[in-house]
């Protein structure tokens, strides 16, 4: 004998009668869980789960953003005041072939703040576990950490403590990034890379 529930009695199809677990939900009945989590993991090999907490890989990233405040500080200095900082450029030994420096003045604090913009950038995705520009950090902190000590050795006058500061900085961001703790956060730690 066949009940209304059974599913082999509702030969119309209708709703409300014959209606079974498996047929389509009423109006306003929720489908379940539209997006759950998938079986294959998430699209493009992004990492999964809440990000490892890494301390290393947070302090890094800081102290990337305070190096790069201080030199949009410099980049706006040299924007804003560029008949003082042509002086101090022409009491330093640089001249410039049409002799204009404050157009130099104003060209160097512009690259200045494009390339203190793009490491505010580069720490700021760091920070959200990229791995690229984790990478890409580590680069440029040598590159300018090695850039400010060639600076040093050719002979800058003046005392050399705070661009010693700022390369140890260089080099203590550097070293944070590569830890194993950051490298784990950013997805390069057990991938064999």
């Amino acid at each position: 004998m066949t009940g209304p529930n059974d599913p082999w009695s509702n030969p119309s199809g209708r709703p409300g009668q014959g209606r079974t677990d498996r047929d389509q939900p009423r109006y306003g009945e929720s489908y379940g869980q539209p997006y759950g989590p998938s079986e294959f993991g998430s699209p493009y090999g992004a990492p999964t789960g809440p990000p490892p907490s890494s301390p290393a890989l947070t302090v890094a990233g800081v102290l990337q953003i305070i190096q790069s405040a201080v030199w949009v500080v410099f980049g706006l200095v040299f924007v804003a005041f560029p008949a003082t900082v042509a002086d101090m450029l022409r009491e330093a030994g640089v001249s410039s072939p049409t002799g204009d420096l404050k157009s130099v003045a104003v060209t160097i604090g512009l690259i200045v703040l494009a390339v203190s913009a793009a490491m505010i950038v580069l720490a700021a995705l760091t920070l959200r576990r990229s791995n690229g520009c984790r990478v890409a950090s580590v680069v440029l902190q040598t590159a300018f950490g090695a850039f400010l000590l060639w600076l040093l050795s050719d002979g800058t006058r003046g005392n050399p403590g705070p661009v010693l500061l700022y390369v140890a900085s260089c080099v203590v961001v550097a070293v944070l990034l590569l830890s194993g703790s950051a490298r784990a956060a950013t997805g390069a730690g057990g991938r064999g890379r």
